[in-house]
């Protein structure tokens, strides 16, 4: 979450003024993202490519929450 949360800021502070935030959390997969930062498709150099890999973390953040291991995980600490 805290790598999150660095690119967002980053994305951020590299917003074009007057420009509006797409809200959508629709992001491809975390392995999917790096096949296309790799494919020099996405650059992390913008403010979109920092703004989505900050949405990436986040939805891959809550997708690994769902899995019964994450429970298991936070079963065994109580």
């Amino acid at each position: 979450m805290f790598y999150a949360m660095i690119f967002l800021k980053f994305a951020l502070s590299l917003q074009p003024k007057n420009s509006v935030c797409v809200l959508s959390m629709d992001t491809p997969r975390l392995r999917e993202f790096y096949r296309q930062v790799g494919a020099r498709e996405i650059s992390l150099m913008s403010y979109e490519g920092q703004l989505l890999f900050g949405k990436v973390i986040l939805n891959e953040i809550l997708h690994n929450m769902k899995t019964p291991r994450f429970t298991e995980s936070i079963n065994k600490m109580r």
